[in-house]
């Protein structure tokens, strides 16, 4: 049967041209009639191999499409890499002959090869390729050089060329004119490059074209010529056109044996075509020649014969003496050509074509009588898997589906795809260029390249794009299936097609060079050869001999016969799609149980098909074509039925009971058993690497032998039920059925779930383990005890390039001694080949040894399972696993489920590897957790059957020799606790926490109970202290899965829970930082965890982590601390947290950084808020907590230096914050609050933030605030940081440093005099006294950012808003000190003394009443005051304005106002003050400056006193007058007394008497209109 072991598409081709140096371009005359055919062939291995080395094949193709390129493969069983080739493309079409030898240079590191090839022009190519001799090396083939050699001279001689032969340096060419050349190629051609043609001997020797002629004397055209070493001679065997058959020696240029070949009398009208020579020669035995007889015709004969005969050799002194050539043996081809024929080793190989284009291995023994054989090609593989033969496919598909219960969706979209995509793509069936071409059919146009990039995913997906995906029933759709199937075919057949035999003497191997692939031939199997050979005749038929371990009676061969029959009727009736369909649902064992499937096969072995009765057939066939179908198919179903029913008779008679009958079933039982040898291990076997030829052929042919070994159990299976059903009509007694059910059934069942087991590891490809492969954790563990093969090539995985069976064979040759004393240095034969499937197939059942306990599959599956998983194949694994499990569990192997050696627990725990592994490289979230619950599921179902006694799966992870964990032997309990704690990491490697949580509780339940056992002689004291230090491992791993899974609740179960206190400590400790890093510490400050007696714990770790953290990041642990007390409602504590923040913030310092600094501020401010606000929760004698400052150990980490944490802490306990008090209370952190507050507001006012540290001092921060127009700030610092004389004192610097400010900026509006207020400015400094507040709120409001600003007002508008400003401060704390304004007024007069004073600031001084007439309550009157600053400052003129205002409101009071100004007045006239200014006014008027002015207002204030006096003593009189007449005596007696005081009595500022007595004018004194003051006068001011 014929095994692939090469193909095109998986060999890296390397494109060569060889341009045309020498010749002309012109095709040689005598090279135009050669036939265009494809060619091909394997490299020549001289006899010199051995010492040379183990040398890889050469294949060499010249396609016909591609005439120019000569193909060149290499073929290396030890090699891992990819088969490399050569294209050659030359400049013209190559002859259809080419040549590959070992040359004879020796090299340390490479094979050197020889290729010769000749062009239509007459140039003759040498090509030199070098390959690496390293196993596992890299390189592939390579060319060193290429030789040219025109040779269109020496052509001419010849006519027309007919035939070529080569040997390993000589090639020969063969001509229409009879003649033969001769030349030396290769190396031997740079010593030698004669050329030479042959002639009879009588002739003598002649010189022709510089080398030797010798001309044969009318010798017909050469239709063939063969090269042949014998015994150191190098003979040429030429077959001429009259039949002829002479031999030369190429050595000694002479002819050594001439003869007419005349053919038998049968046989007279064929003449010789083809010889055939036997690749060695037998010393003693004569060389083999096979000679083809045809027709005249050159066509496709009707009738081939290959005679087969013998040229004698008589070896002597003088070399050797051919004899004669003698007909031995005739084989009848039959109609078609015959492509290529081999004789080697007593046997007759011969690759022929028949008429309607079919290839055929045939091959017979030269010793035997039997007739041609025929070998089954790849061609009958393809169709089989393909349902080519079958003529109704789609049919048959359609009824199978049906009948075993699937829906049309699922078929559409699952099932049907599925099925074909499987055979199609599977190893031996696919082939990239037949597929190509079967899409470029229906218009998916890929090139070479793209097709060859594709992986297995990508074929599917392109194969499913070319299928109509809308199809207009699902019988159409089913037809595009079975439609691509057909051309597939057709396009494989076009695209393999074979193009010769090629055959290694020394190994015996054969096999075919195909057009895309190279095969070899290996031997059939007991069953094989019995399933073949079909039904049985007679006794005597020498066909009949059955395999010589068959024990039985004469008929037994007769009764096998009967049996063959039945199963063929049942095979042919269900066709080869029912198998399919059953193959393809076995892959599904969780959707189709494998009993529900043999009873639909049964059901239609019984009833036949039964589908026309629905709706869906209805439409798709008229109703004649129905019934017509329904007819055929009951006759069918009646001839079958009949059929069975006369071959199972004649088996009960031929064997003569059932009985007898059984036992021969019994027997070709135990030939569906896979075959399998006890295996040795090799000590020191050769290395066959990963993906390496042997290793695709063991698994190609172990696929092939394991589906003949399926079919037939299937066909069986299906027998043994059919009888079962039918037993009444066949007489099948009770026993007879019981004896079926309970002894041969279960061994038929067996035999077909191992061979689709084995079947399924050889048509599965590789696939690509995840990125995130855990072969590396796994390895750890030790799953397996064999040696470690090679890992899968990542670039050899998802291309479909290599098989399970593969990864399996190539642990195999590591383990086993494989070879024996053979060398494997090329292809093996077919026995050989057969004894290593045979080898291979053993190790898969039973492995190295033949113990009893490890003879069932299902324990042998284990260890297959712990190999691919060691090469990242979960997914294949989790489906092997799986078919293994369904078949256990049905109990379809011999087993069951109850394996008393853990064959369960540990298939299950396989499972739980490979779902956990696919869960990790999953993106979608269902299917994730799909696995992800799977694998838990298995893992604790594998447990629950976990004990001492399960040795298998404790070796999955024992085996390197670790002793348990626990003292003692331990038990179920301990087992499984261990167990529980390995799967808990295997899902923490993978980043599942969920399940490792669970796992971590089922650790923790087992622990009591394994302590208790394991720990039997130690005290009670040390069981519990062990199990505390187990159980504080696990709880502390279900807090990290817990925190992992973001459960913070659960975790801090798991610490409180935890019953080691290190280990509580440590969780508790990770538990808050965890929460912190993660932004969730709001968790601490709910009601979901209990701290209870943890509380101080975890406040301990809080601070210890933010006394050790950055104050910068998000979430300060501080404010979670003011958060937690918060809650508790511990207010004072948080209150301290607060405020040690708002110190941390302090002590760091303020950075570089503006917008930085300005950030700490803010948070400084915000801490002490919160200080504040949390005390004013409680009472205010509780308003009050610790400082604490609390400062870290020495030994923990500090975020500052040990010099800068001293200094700061220097710095704020010398502040003048109080920070060192022992006790904070709510008024201090008022004060902090707005110092904090204020150095904000000037950081915002763009004062520069590095001059306002911590340390600067009260006073100093009120002027930066009043210099930068902050004055509501700085009055409010004034308020809390000073008291009584120290507030109005720093009040008046206050006002002071405003009044400045406003002058300053008043000055600068650049009057060139004395400055004076304009009209505008003194509008705008006098604010209406019915300004309603909004407006004045917003006028203030509006302060800050005009100052901020100042630099983009105008110069007049920063002025307006500083006397503002100034004017609505005055107005708001004039009442807190009334000297404010004299403050005011003497700071502007003492800038400029010129400067006139604000209308608003002289009316302060005044008591101005409101538009209603009243006085305002608050304001204190005290003009006096306002005329002493006039004085003072030299302003006599607005001294003398002011008093003359004073003294005429008094005498314009209204009759009706008398009795008022005659009451007793509050305020004392200052005689002084007017004594004063009356001496400065006469002074001026002395000095001459402005003297006229000066005396008139002098005279002018001189006679306003002197009425003023006259007035008062009038109005003293009158009040006198008005006591005495009053009725109330005693009220006006005290009314009186307090007049009399008030006009006798001064002030003590004004106890002195004016110097000048004056004298009482008679009538007022009128002021000139231009001496009036511009200020406007006061309606009522009492004296």
């Amino acid at each position: 049967m014929e095994v692939p072991v090469a193909s095109s598409d998986a060999t890296v081709w390397t494109e060569v041209t060889v341009p045309a140096n020498t010749g002309s371009s012109i095709p040689s005359a005598a090279l135009t009639d050669l036939p265009s055919a494809g060619s091909g062939g394997v490299g020549l291995r001289p006899p010199t191999t051995q010492v040379l080395g183990t040398s890889p094949d050469i294949v060499w193709r010249i396609r016909e499409e591609s005439p120019n390129t000569l193909e060149l493969m290499e073929l290396s069983l030890d090699k891992s890499v990819r088969n490399s080739g050569l294209l050659f493309i030359f400049d013209f079409p190559l002859c259809p002959f080419a040549s590959v030898t070992l040359s004879s240079v020796r090299s340390s590191q490479w094979f050197i090869y020889e290729a010769v090839a000749l062009t239509v022009t007459g140039v003759l190519c040498t090509i030199f390729l070098k390959v690496a001799k390293a196993a596992h090396s890299r390189s592939g083939m390579s060319h060193q050089s290429v030789l040219q050699r025109d040779l269109s001279a020496e052509l001419f001689g010849l006519r027309k060329v007919t035939s070529f032969a080569a040997s390993s340096d000589t090639l020969c060419i063969g001509g229409q004119s009879g003649l033969v050349i001769c030349m030396h190629i290769g190396t031997k051609a740079e010593v030698n490059d004669q050329v030479f043609e042959l002639k009879e001997s009588e002739g003598g020797l002649s010189r022709l074209w510089g080398g030797l002629s010798l001309r044969g004397k009318g010798a017909a055209a050469v239709k063939c010529l063969a090269i042949q070493q014998v015994s150191g001679a190098s003979l040429l065997i030429s077959l001429h056109e009259d039949g002829s058959l002479r031999v030369w020696d190429l050595v000694q240029h002479t002819r050594q044996f001439h003869q007419v070949v005349v053919p038998p009398a049968e046989l007279s009208t064929l003449i010789p075509r083809q010889i055939w020579v036997e690749d060695t020669y037998v010393l003693g035995q004569g060389l083999k020649i096979a000679l083809l007889l045809g027709g005249n015709s050159s066509g496709i004969e009707k009738a081939a014969v290959i005679l087969v005969g013998t040229l004698r050799l008589v070896h002597g002194d003088g070399g050797i003496r051919l004899t004669e050539f003698s007909s031995q043996k005739n084989f009848y081809v039959g109609e078609g050509a015959v492509l290529n024929c081999k004789l080697f080793q007593g046997a007759i190989w011969i690759l022929h074509r028949s008429t309607e284009g079919r290839c055929e291995l045939l091959s017979a023994s030269l010793d035997d009588n039997f007739a041609l054989q025929s070998c089954r090609l790849q061609e009958s593989v393809v169709e089989e898997q393909l349902f080519y033969s079958s003529s109704d496919a789609c049919d048959d598909l359609l009824f199978s589906l049906n009948h075993i219960g699937m829906d049309f969706s699922e078929m559409m979209h699952d099932a049907v795809p599925c099925l074909f995509l499987r055979r199609l793509l599977q190893p031996g069936v696919r082939q990239l260029t037949a597929l190509k071409e079967v899409l470029r059919a229906r218009k998916r146009r890929l090139s070479d390249f793209e097709i060859s990039s594709l992986t297995l995913d990508g074929l599917r997906k392109e194969i499913k794009s070319s299928i109509d995906a809308e199809p207009l029933s699902f019988r159409s759709y089913l037809q595009e299936w079975v439609n691509l199937s057909s051309n597939y075919v057709e396009a494989w057949r076009h695209s393999n097609a074979p193009y010769v035999l090629f055959a290694d003497a020394s190994t015996g191997s054969v096999g075919l060079v195909r057009k895309n692939s190279v095969s070899v031939v290996r031997s059939l199997t007991r069953l094989e050869k019995l399933v073949c050979k079909g039904s049985f005749s007679s006794v005597r038929d020498p066909t009949l001999a059955l395999p010589g371990d068959w024990e039985g009676g004469p008929t037994d061969p007769l009764v096998l016969s009967a049996l063959l029959r039945c199963m063929e009727n049942i095979s042919e009736h269900l066709g080869n799609v029912a198998l399919g369909v059953l193959h393809e649902a076995l892959m599904r064992p969780d959707s189709y149980p494998f009993q529900s499937l043999i009873q639909s096969l049964l059901l239609i072995l019984d009833l036949g098909y039964s589908s026309f009765d629905t709706g869906q057939e209805n439409v798709e066939f008229g109703v004649d074509e129905i019934r017509r179908k329904i007819h055929s198919h009951n006759q069918r179903q009646r001839k079958f039925s009949l059929r069975m029913l006369q071959c199972l008779h004649s088996m009960r008679a031929l064997a003569g009971s059932w009985e007898a009958a059984l036992d021969i079933i019994c027997k070709y039982v135990h030939y569906l058993v896979l075959p399998s040898n006890t295996l040795v291990p090799a000590a020191n076997s050769a290395a066959f690497p990963l993906g390496c030829v042997f290793t695709k052929i063991l698994s190609h042919a172990s696929s092939q032998i394991s589906w003949t070994h399926f079919e037939a159990s299937c066909n069986l299976l299906l027998l043994l039920s059919y009888m079962v059903k039918v037993q009444g009509q066949v007489g099948l007694t009770s026993s007879d059925v019981t004896r079926i059910q309970l002894h041969i059934l279960p061994h038929v069942q067996e035999s077909l779930a191992v061979s689709f087991l084995l079947h399924w590891l050889t048509v599965s490809f590789a696939e690509v383990p995840p990125s995130e492969d855990c072969s590396l954790q796994l390895s750890s563990l030790q799953i397996d005890s064999g040696p470690r093969g090679e890992k899968v090539q990542s670039e050899r995985l998802g291309a479909g390039e290599l098989a399970l069976a593969e990864i399996l064979a190539s642990a195999f040759l590591e383990t086993t001694n494989v070879q024996g004393s053979e060398k494997m240095d090329s292809l093996p034969g077919p026995d050989k080949l057969q004894n290593d499937v045979r080898r291979f197939v053993g190790w898969l059942l039973i492995g190295e040894s033949s113990d009893e306990g490890s003879l069932s599959f299902s324990s042998r599956a284990i260890t297959l399972s712990s190999i691919l998983l060691q090469h990242g194949q979960y997914g294949n694994l989790e489906s092997f696993l799986n078919a293994v499990e369904h078949f256990s569990t049905q109990q379809q192997l011999s087993d069951g489920v109850a394996s008393l050696n853990g064959e369960w627990s540990a298939r299950l725990h396989l499972l739980g590897i490979c779902s956990l592994a696919r869960a990790q490289s999953l993106l979608e979230k269902n299917t994730r957790e799909k696995h992800i619950g799977d694998a838990i599921q298995c893992f604790f179902r594998a447990a629950s059957g976990l004990g001492e006694a399960n040795k298998v799966l404790q070796s999955l992870f024992f085996v390197t020799g670790a002793q348990p964990q626990l003292p003692g032997k331990g038990a179920a309990a301990a087992w499984r606790l261990q167990y529980f704690e390995w799967v808990m990491q295997l899902f923490d490697q993978y980043n599942l926490s969920e399940g490792a949580c669970q796992f971590a509780h089922a650790a923790l339940e087992q622990v009591d109970e394994a302590v208790r056992v394991s720990v039997v002689e130690n005290s009670e004291s040390g069981s519990s202290t062990v199990g505390a230090v187990i159980k504080g491992r696990l709880w502390a791993n279900v807090f990290k899965f817990s925190l992992d899974l973001e459960l913070y609740g659960n975790a801090y179960c798991a610490v409180i829970s935890n019953p080691d206190e290190e280990s509580k400590d440590i969780c508790l400790r990770r538990f808050i930082i965890v929460l912190c890093d993660r932004k969730v510490s709001q968790t601490l400050c709910g009601n979901e965890l209990p701290y209870g007696v943890l509380f101080s714990r975890v406040e301990e770790e809080l601070v210890l982590k933010a006394q050790n953290s950055e104050l910068t990041v998000k979430g300060n642990l501080y404010k979670l601390l003011y958060a937690l007390h918060i809650h508790h409602h511990n207010v004072a504590r948080a209150a301290g947290f607060m405020y040690q923040y708002a110190l941390s913030i302090r002590e760091q310092g303020l950075p570089k950084s503006r917008a930085h600094a300005l950030s700490l501020l803010q948070d400084e401010l915000d801490a002490l808020a919160a200080s504040i606000n949390a005390l004013q929760l409680v009472e205010p004698y509780n308003g009050f907590f610790s400082c604490g400052l609390g400062w870290p150990s020495s030994t923990k980490r500090r975020r500052v230096s040990t010099d800068r944490s001293s200094e700061s802490r220097l710095l704020v306990e010398r502040s003048t914050l109080a920070v060192g008090k022992k006790v904070v209370e709510c008024d201090q952190l008022v004060k902090e609050h707005a110092f904090t507050s204020a150095r904000v507001q000037l950081i915002h006012a763009d004062v520069k933030h590095t001059s306002l540290g911590p340390n600067i001092e009260a006073s100093d921060l009120v002027v930066l605030l009043l210099q930068h127009g902050l004055y509501e700030m700085a009055f409010s610092l004034v308020f809390l940081f000073w008291k009584e004389s120290s507030q109005k004192r720093e009040l008046e610097k206050a006002f002071e440093i405003m009044a400045r400010k406003c002058c300053t900026l008043q000055m600068q509006l650049g009057s060139a005099g004395p400055l004076k207020f304009s009209d505008d400015f003194q509008l705008a400094l006098t604010l209406p006294s019915d300004s309603s507040p909004e407006e004045d709120g917003e006028q203030q409001g509006d302060l800050s950012l005009a100052i901020r600003q100042r630099s983009k007002l105008p110069l007049s508008a920063a002025a307006k808003s500083a006397w503002e400003a100034l004017k609505s401060s005055l107005e708001k704390y004039g009442d807190v000190h009334p000297k404010l304004k004299t403050v005011v007024a003497e700071t502007i007069l003492s800038v400029d003394k010129d400067m006139e004073l604000p209308l608003w600031l002289i009316d302060s001084f005044k008591d101005v009443k409101d538009a209603r007439g009243m006085s305002a309550a608050s304001r204190v009157a005290d003009p006096a005051a306002l005329l002493r600053i006039y004085l003072d400052h030299g302003r006599y003129v607005e001294a003398t304005y002011l008093l003359l205002e004073y003294l005429q409101a008094s005498t314009r009071v209204r009759p009706s106002d008398v009795f008022k100004r005659k009451q007793a007045c509050g305020v004392w006239f200052p005689y002084t003050l007017v004594d004063r200014l009356i001496h400065s006014l006469s002074e001026l008027r002395a000095s001459g400056n402005a003297a006229s002015r000066n005396e008139k207002l002098r005279i002018s204030l001189q006679n306003a006193v002197l009425h003023h006096f006259d007035r008062i003593k009038r109005d003293s009189d009158d009040v006198k007058v008005l006591a005495e007449t009053a009725s109330n005596g005693s009220r006006c007696s005290a009314n009186q007394k307090s007049l009399q005081v008030g006009l006798n009595t001064s002030p003590v500022s004004d106890r002195l008497r004016p110097r000048n007595l004056l004298r009482r004018p008679s009538s007022l004194l009128q002021i000139p209109d231009e001496l009036k003051p511009r200020l406007r006068p006061c309606e009522d001011v009492a004296c």
